[in-house]
Formats: structure tokens, sequence, C-alpha cells
């Protein structure tokens, strides 16, 4: 409900029911199902939620993160997740997940380079063995169990 709520009156008119009952449930004539189709056409939803969610953004990024991060892995800055999304907007979509829901999933991978034991400095300038970090909503997780493996 809170990502309709955020997404705005496209989803909340989509679950038509869900959201905005029939004032007349019982009364299945043409009519009344006109009555509601034009109910829902007139109906306004003021995203209030989901401008509070860019609201609160926003002032925590008010002022740009100053980030300090390895030479060997600056890609990330520009391409953090391999479609061109910054390190920054990662963390602004993280956020906004995390205020959403509460929790969020962030996977970091590097793939593996075939044919070598090692991954070289060539391989990552070349593309080919890049880092991406991955941000998986929280409905898209279905095992949040945690185990503590190594340090305490």
């Amino acid at each position: 409900m809170v990502e309709d709520a955020c997404t705005g009156q496209h989803a909340i008119k989509f679950r038509a029911e869900e959201y905005l009952p029939k004032p007349n449930p019982s009364d299945l004539s043409p009519e009344s199902s006109e009555r509601y189709r034009q109910y829902l056409l007139r109906a306004v939803y003021y995203n209030a939620t989901g401008r509070t969610l860019s609201s609160l953004i926003g002032m925590a990024f008010q002022k740009w993160p100053e980030i300090t991060i390895p030479a060997q892995i600056d890609y990330l800055m520009d391409d953090a997740d391999g479609a061109g999304v910054s390190l920054v907007q990662s963390c602004q979509l993280a956020m906004a997940e995390v205020l959403k829901t509460g929790r969020a999933g962030l996977l970091v991978d590097f793939p593996v380079v075939e044919n070598t034991a090692e991954t070289s400095i060539q391989d990552t300038k070349n593309g080919n063995a890049v880092a991406t970090i991955n941000l998986y909503p929280a409905h898209s997780i279905i095992n949040w169990q945690t185990q503590r493996i190594g340090a305490s």
C-alpha cells in the first residue's frame, strides 16, 4: 500500500476497488457500473506520501556526499549498477526503499573472469571485470534470515 501511495494516482486507480470501494457493491446493474467508472474518473489522489518521500530524500542529500574510494573502483561513481546509475543515485534509491518499507537489499557482485587465475587491472579498465552494486526492493527478497560468519 505504501508503494502504491508513493507511486501516485495511477497506482491507486489501477487497484480501483481495493482503494476506492464501490458505493453499493451489491448493485450489479450496468448503471451502477457506469456510475462507478465515472466516480473513478473524477477521483483525485493528492500524492502527499510521494511528495513527503521526495522531500525526505532531498533533505538527506541536501549536501552532496563526499565519497572517497580507491582509484581501481572509481568507475562506480558514474555507473554503480552497470546500467548508468551513479553511486549517489544508488544511495538515494536505497534510502527511498528503506523509507517506504523499512529495509532493502544491496547485492555487490563481481563476475568470474574465465581463463585466468587472477583478475588484472587491465580487465577492469577494459570493462571485462567490473563490480556492480544492485538494489533489490524488500518485496523481491523472500528470505530475510541472517547469519554471522567470521568476526563477531
